[in-house]
């Protein structure tokens, strides 16, 4: 890494930013639809996990003199009917889970590349990165013990 670029950092941090809201948006729209009040439970606890980062992300941003950005009215929507039409099918929780591990996994791949992208973004922003990984990581296993059952 040849310096800290504040760009850089800035793009990294709204990346995060940007994946927990929606993350969060499309957890609320499971919970929701869930037929399982223990997974909607589970869902409410990672949701307040992916809460943490994003406040981390924010706080960041507004530190490096950037603003903070809202997810769309179109993404929320987006998110609202492709989950409603899924549970308008199945909403046991076998499926639900599936929605959302399917979830950490297009997040994970937004964010995979991010260190080639923005090269020089501080370490913070990449610890961040790497916190919302790991955090991915160890709520996986909860949603996979409700797919067999």
């Amino acid at each position: 890494m040849e310096g800290i670029d504040r760009e850089d950092t800035l793009k990294l941090y709204d990346k995060i930013l940007m994946g927990t809201r929606i993350a969060v948006n499309s957890l609320e729209c499971i919970a929701r639809k869930s037929a399982s009040l223990q997974l909607s439970g589970e869902i409410r606890r990672t949701i307040g996990k992916y809460e943490e980062i994003d406040r981390k992300a924010a706080r960041a941003i507004l530190t490096l003199g950037g603003k903070p950005r809202r997810i769309s009215k179109a993404m929320r929507l987006r998110d609202w009917w492709t989950v409603s039409v899924k549970a308008f099918f199945n909403n046991s929780p076998a499926e639900m889970a599936r929605i959302v591990l399917k979830g950490f996994d297009m997040g994970e791949d937004q964010l995979q590349g991010c260190e080639n992208t923005y090269p020089n973004a501080s370490e913070s922003a990449r610890q961040l990165v790497q916190e919302l990984f790991q955090m991915q990581d160890e709520q996986k296993s909860i949603y996979k013990r409700y797919l067999n059952a």
